[in-house]
């Protein structure tokens, strides 16, 4: 070969070797799964962002706190819920906006009262517990709650989730 297509040649390789580690590397990042906590910081940004509204009377406390909500006004959200006392979504959706603004204690008190009512159809309360121990690191106690989610004899909220979770863990 001429010199010139000798140094076409190498920078043609060069290239290729290049694109093949770039390759190599997204397929790596890709297909390496979350780590427990990555998954509940995930969780909350894909589920938890916004809340669904309600056909119901725009004007009533529940709607506005939800409109606050999913404008990221979690503070004046969590003001509206604490007005409505008796009602369990309500109840939730204070829960959710502490974990939102961080204040994962009181997420922790407002999910255990959840999870403490046998009343609700769909219970959501032990799930976001785990979910709010691993924002705050307490790594081994959210693992023994989606255990426990995963080992119940219900049909529980989160259970597919929680064992999909435990099989990386």
């Amino acid at each position: 070969f001429p010199s010139h297509d000798k140094g076409r040649m190498i920078r043609l390789v060069s290239v290729a070797a290049a694109a093949v580690v770039i390759i190599l590397t997204g397929i790596f990042f890709i297909n390496q799964t979350p780590t427990p906590e990555e998954y509940a910081r995930l969780y909350i940004k894909d589920n938890l962002s916004t809340l669904p509204t309600t056909m119901s009377d725009q004007n009533d406390v529940l709607s506005q706190g939800v409109n606050c909500y999913n404008e990221g006004a979690f503070e004046k959200a969590l003001a509206l819920f604490k007005q409505l006392t008796s009602n369990t979504q309500a109840l939730e959706y204070q829960g959710l906006c502490h974990l939102q603004l961080k204040q994962y204690p009181q997420a922790l008190s407002v999910f255990g009262r959840i999870a403490q009512n046998m009343e609700l159809l769909e219970n959501k309360g032990k799930f976001y517990e785990a979910i709010t121990l691993l924002q705050m690191g307490q790594k081994e106690k959210a693992k023994t709650i989606f255990i426990e989610i995963t080992e119940s004899n219900e049909d529980i909220f989160g259970k597919q989730e929680a064992e999909e979770l435990l099989k990386n863990w």
